[in-house]
This record gives C-alpha cells, sequence and structure tokens, in this order.
C-alpha cells in the first residue's frame, strides 16, 4: 500500500514536471516566434519606406518664414507650437 502511494505520487511529480516543462517551452517558443515577427515587420518596413536605403531625398531648403517663426521657440506661440506639434 505504502509502495502504491509512492508510485502514485511519483507519477503525479512526473505529469507535474511535465506540465510545467511544456508550459516553459510553449512560452520560449512564443517569445521566439515574436521575435521572429518583429524582425521581419521590421526588414519589411525597411524595404516599403525607402527601398532598402536605395532611394535618397533631397535636402530640404529652408522652412517659408511663419513656419520658421514657429519652430525657433521664442515666442509664446511658437513654444505652444512646438509642445503641441506631435499630439
Amino acid at each position: 500500500m505504502r509502495a502504491e502511494r509512492h508510485t502514485a505520487s511519483l507519477a503525479d511529480a512526473r505529469l507535474r514536471v511535465r506540465r510545467s516543462c511544456s508550459a516553459a517551452s510553449d512560452l520560449l517558443c512564443s517569445e521566439q516566434n515574436e521575435r521572429d515577427r518583429l524582425r521581419v515587420a521590421e526588414r519589411q518596413t525597411k524595404r516599403i519606406c525607402c527601398a532598402d536605403g536605395k532611394i535618397k531625398l533631397l535636402q530640404l531648403g529652408e522652412s517659408p518664414e511663419p513656419l520658421k517663426t514657429l519652430l525657433a521657440g521664442y515666442t509664446a506661440d511658437s513654444k505652444y507650437f512646438l509642445s503641441a506639434i506631435r499630439k
């Protein structure tokens, strides 16, 4: 009877270990898959955005006067503009 209980508890312990190893393995696979997806997305974005560095943009000229003043940050209006420009 004692041997049967020992065998049963040993089987339970093995099952718990298998389940926890399986869960850990699933988590690692999930993290690896996420890293792979991010790498693929990064490569695709680079290709779509600038043809993998083959497209060269022209240098921008000087900003027109109203925008130039707003970007300078010296006046109250320009400070407000700079604080709200990316919202």
